[in-house]
């Protein structure tokens, strides 16, 4: 009713309450099913779906038969008699102590993979379906495709689309062969060459997958690996200085399978 008393209730709350009959509830106040930190709460929204008709899904921690607390999800709509006038409530409530469960697993995935990401050296960039950019890692604010520059957050790219970041991607036929992924689902892997003026050409290894409805992209930079698989072919004398500074692990093997 109007003043918050329980005046019928149905078999499945009976269940989420804990309770084997109807005497048990009726005629008490809901506010005693609620948990005494979100009472206030349930109060004022009590008051303004009164006011307004009906009162949206709003999460409370409820209290069950046995003294025991859940999660769980209410509902309200305002009950009025034939002459228009209000005379009560009625309200949906759900369990969703599993939801919370999953949401909080997904957010300590999602935390762990935000430190995975931030802490790999490859770099790592999320887009929608029509390649606009959704994340990226921290190494990503390095990208030589991308062209950042220096001291920008990755805030301030976040939403743009990959033609404004770099318009060159479509004269390459990476920004067709992207979308193409996102369409069928089929993974795509390439090695690409950028012009880079500070740095001579870049040489990117680039890994493009169906994330969700969009695409994730990761990409190496292989350059020390070129430049060292360049010079091995060019001579048979060994590039020492190129070896020993290459940050890249680098193993060469004769045909015999002997380490050199």
């Amino acid at each position: 009713d109007l003043e918050g008393n329980i005046i019928e209730v149905n078999e499945p709350l009976l269940h989420l309450l804990g309770c084997s009959n109807k005497e048990e509830i009726i005629g008490r106040s809901g506010l005693q099913f609620i948990a005494e930190q979100d009472r206030d709460r349930a109060i004022k929204d009590m008051m303004k779906a009164v006011e307004v008709g009906y009162g949206a899904p709003m999460q409370y921690t409820f209290v069950g038969k046995d003294g025991g607390e859940f999660d769980g999800e209410a509902s309200a709509a305002l009950l009025r008699d034939g002459s228009g006038s209000p005379v009560g409530l009625i309200s949906l409530v759900r369990n969703i102590t599993d939801r919370k469960l999953v949401e909080e697993a997904l957010r300590e995935s999602e935390e762990k993979l935000r430190s995975f990401m931030d802490s790999a050296t490859d770099f790592y960039t999320i887009w929608d379906s029509e390649l606009n950019l959704v994340d990226l890692n921290e190494a990503s604010l390095r990208y030589p495709l991308i062209r950042l520059p220096a001291g920008v957050k990755k805030e301030d790219f976040i939403g743009k689309n990959m033609l404004e970041l770099e318009p060159h991607v479509k004269e390459r036929g990476r920004y067709d062969q992207y979308l193409e992924v996102i369409k069928t689902g089929k993974p795509f892997f390439t090695e690409d060459i950028v012009p880079y003026p500070k740095h001579g050409d870049v040489h990117l290894e680039v890994r493009a997958f169906k994330v969700g409805d969009g695409l994730g992209i990761v990409t190496a930079d292989i350059t020390e690996r070129k430049l060292a698989e360049e010079a091995l072919q060019e001579s048979d004398e060994f590039s020492t200085s190129l070896l020993d500074n290459s940050p890249t692990p680098i193993l060469v093997i004769d045909p015999d399978t002997s380490v050199r």
